[in-house]
């Protein structure tokens, strides 16, 4: 309330935890990033904190060590918990950058066939929307930006697009006013020239 509180742990060496996730409150905060350790236990690059302690998160444990692993965010939706990053594919040979965990077993994504970074991800009304520097020639659902259902991917009109595609990428995404707000480096919305930044009004950009 009124200074700073450590947790249940010291860790006296810096490790590959970068980020705190989700940003929405939930039952369960996530350490995330590259392969580090948290409390002396086992590396990983997810661990779970329940406001009082820190655990690991085991399905993790399925993903074949590398040490350049990263997980970006971890999140629920519709009964699962995706994960983003680029880490080993704990089903097969390679590497993934998005998949899912149904509590028993990891799960490919439908339709998500790329290796390009997911940067930022929001839930609304039932929807998943991803952004990132993904694209469809690249084997993703969409353009920079595309919206999930669970089964289906919309690409959100085309997506979004820059004049030199290898820079191009969809840095944040917010929902304001019950419109999408989409935000990085492209200049064309779906067809609408644009600078940056852009909202879905939910048929167009």
């Amino acid at each position: 309330n009124s200074r700073w509180e450590s947790l249940e742990c010291i860790n006296p060496n810096m490790g590959g935890m970068t980020t705190l996730v989700p940003k929405e409150p939930t039952t369960t905060l996530y350490a995330t990033g590259y392969t580090g350790s948290i409390c002396g236990y086992p590396q990983s690059c997810i661990f779970r904190y329940d406001g009082s302690a820190f655990h690991i998160w085991e399905p993790f444990n399925e993903v074949p060590y590398y040490n350049n692993n990263y997980v970006g965010t971890v999140f629920d939706y519709q009964g699962y918990t995706y994960v983003t990053g680029l880490f080993r594919d704990p089903l097969g040979p390679g590497s993934v950058s998005f998949m899912r965990h149904n509590g028993s077993n990891w799960e490919y994504i439908p339709g998500w066939n790329t290796l390009s970074p997911i940067k930022s991800v929001l839930i609304r009304n039932g929807i998943l929307y991803v952004a990132g520097a993904f694209h469809e020639s690249g084997g993703a659902p969409g353009n920079l930006v595309a919206a999930f259902d669970g089964t289906t991917w919309n690409n959100l009109g085309g997506g979004l697009e820059y004049d030199l595609p290898s820079s191009a990428a969809a840095l944040d995404l917010e929902w304001w006013h019950g419109e999408l707000y989409a935000c990085g480096l492209f200049n064309n919305c779906g067809g609408v020239l644009c600078d940056g930044i852009a909202k879905w009004t939910g048929s167009q950009w």
